[in-house]
């Protein structure tokens, strides 16, 4: 017998395991396709997230903060398990500044060979550039850091000038590539 979203709430705020189980197995599947699929997560990290993001849910409805449900519980729970995912996401990226870990990009060994090799190739290119256009770029992309802190380091007069420092690297950067002198 399929009960109502209301009928459920009822249910389970009055502790009925099996309305509880059934919801569990009927929302799983949905949860974690979406999930995997727009985070990009292993199996086992999804399962984590929907445990979590049920075990909120049931929270919720057992302490009275959802009395009323006006979408679907697959859409409730994929609303707590987005920011779940997120919150790890921005977690570990505060852990791992300006990389995640291998497990979370699930690498081959073909994607880190070319990895590797493009950034031998990005190597190549910054030692063919002058002193000043390495420590531009590298501060930039590499440290993140904005063209006021670039313009401090390099002691130009402001952020516009290594704003246009960066201009320029990147425009020699380009020329060397496309005459092909970076080989």
């Amino acid at each position: 017998m399929k009960l109502s979203t209301e009928e459920t709430l009822v249910k389970i705020k009055q502790g009925d395991e099996t309305v509880l189980k059934d919801l569990y197995l009927h929302t799983k599947p949905k949860f974690m396709g979406y999930i995997s699929k727009e985070f990009n997560i292993p199996t086992e990290a999804c399962l984590d997230l929907y445990q979590d993001s049920f075990s909120l849910l049931y929270t919720k409805i057992t302490s009275g903060q959802i009395a009323q449900v006006t979408s679907s519980f697959d859409t409730l729970l994929i609303g707590f398990g987005r920011n779940l995912a997120r919150n790890t996401l921005r977690k570990r990226q505060e852990e791992y500044p300006g990389e995640l870990p291998d497990q979370m990009l699930d690498h081959t060994p073909l994607t880190r060979l070319e990895e590797k090799a493009k950034k031998h190739r990005v190597e190549g290119i910054l030692k063919l550039m002058g002193p000043d256009c390495k420590k531009v770029l590298t501060a930039f992309y590499f440290f993140q850091k904005s063209m006021k802190e670039i313009a401090l380091e390099m002691g130009y007069s402001g952020s516009a000038m290594a704003k246009k420092k960066k201009y320029q690297c990147l425009k020699a950067i380009r020329t060397k590539l496309d005459s092909k002198s970076w080989n």
